[in-house]
């Protein structure tokens, strides 16, 4: 946010507000935005007008027109200017630089404080998550998982929270990678002297972001609505140990609500720590054991990687070079290939082949191809 924009702050105060209004979420938000144009220009409406154009009930309506005063206005702008002498940033769902993986999930965050600095590599992401009391052997493997990653240039997505969370960031520092955490309380929570220190070496090299409001603290109800944004935010997300109750489910779930990638770790049958993974696998959750099953899955997200690379190959001709880029989004089916290009398969196949010898792509199940890793 543009802090010199006093209509920036303005609306700002107007999300601030409108948020604070028992039953108000994000969807709410969302429809008031849509029917009068934006959250400031809700402000003092009417209890008939808020049903007519945001679509909500009348008793919302009504705690909406009661609870929206001038005065709680007042009160919610002189938070926004504690914000902005925190140094927070915030960014709204209607701001350029809102995180576009964020905009594709049904129950975006509408506002977002921050601490640290997105950056476009932060669009190639995982996440990693797990139990809070983890094995070593899992610990380990979360914490190699985050610098497997880091080594590939992807940012690693997780709660911050002990055990598992907390060793994926940890990984993903040491390796000089970027990590984001996402927190289930305001950035201004009364943390531990530890999780302190986690905020300032995150932020340091990533983002700590929260869709709290300033003073709210750490809650059970608020984890699940933290879980939705780990998986918005990623492409993938890696589970690495969950007993059958664990909160790394309900981020799994999200996963697949969101579309998003689902990968889990298989662990030896009947260990608690293996429940929750084992039964993910059994559903349909691709099985990891190393960050290569993630780019076998995801191929785009390697891709920059591979192109750059085999661009400055001298060996390729005109044709082979026109196939490589047409792998930017991942595997393509042969005939799906051919009509991209306008070649005949007759024709497409010799340099498929020579390609392959090549060590530049290879062939999957179904006659579909990928670039090689």
């Amino acid at each position: 946010m543009n802090w010199e924009d006093s209509k920036k702050i303005e609306e700002l105060a107007a999300y601030m507000g409108l948020l604070a209004v028992p039953g108000v979420g994000p969807r709410t938000l969302s429809r008031l935005i849509r029917g009068f144009g934006s959250a400031h220009q809700a402000l003092g409406r009417g209890v008939a007008e808020l049903e007519r154009k945001a679509g909500i009930s009348r008793s919302l309506a009504s705690s909406l027109a009661t609870s929206t005063t001038s005065q709680n206005i007042d009160l919610a702008r002189e938070s926004a200017e504690r914000i902005k002498e925190m140094g927070w940033g915030v960014l709204l769902d209607t701001d350029a630089d809102y995180p576009g993986a964020l905009l594709e999930i049904a129950s975006r965050p509408p506002l977002l404080f921050y601490l640290g600095e997105f950056t476009e590599d932060d669009t190639r992401a995982i996440a990693v998550v797990g139990s809070r009391m983890c094995s070593d052997e899992g610990r380990d493997f979360a914490y190699r998982t985050g610098g497997g990653l880091a080594r590939k240039e992807i940012t690693v997505v997780s709660g911050m929270a002990r055990g598992i969370d907390t060793a994926a960031h940890k990984g993903a520092l040491a390796l000089g990678g970027r990590t984001i955490a996402v927190l289930g309380c305001a950035l201004d929570y009364k943390f531990s002297p530890m999780d302190r220190e986690k905020i300032e070496k995150i932020s340091g090299s990533g983002v700590v972001i929260s869709e709290f409001l300033p003073g709210t603290p750490t809650l059970p109800e608020h984890f699940p609505r933290r879980n939705r944004i780990i998986s918005g935010l990623s492409q993938g997300v890696v589970v690495i140990e969950a007993g059958v109750k664990s909160g790394a489910l309900l981020t799994a779930g999200n996963a697949l609500d969101q579309n998003r990638e689902l990968f889990a770790v298989p662990g030896f049958p009947g260990r608690h720590f293996s429940r929750g993974t084992n039964n993910l696998i059994k559903q349909g959750a691709n099985l990891f054991t190393d960050v290569a099953d993630i780019f076998e899955r995801l191929p785009r997200l390697n891709r920059q990687v591979q192109v750059n690379r085999i661009a400055r190959l001298e060996t390729l001709t005109n044709t082979e070079e026109r196939i490589i880029q047409q792998f930017t989004d991942g595997p393509l089916q042969l005939d799906n290939l051919s009509d991209s290009l306008g070649l005949p398969v007759t024709e497409l196949m010799p340099t498929l082949l020579a390609l392959e010898l090549k060590g530049m792509v290879r062939e999957l199940a179904g006659k579909r191809f990928t670039l090689s890793e």
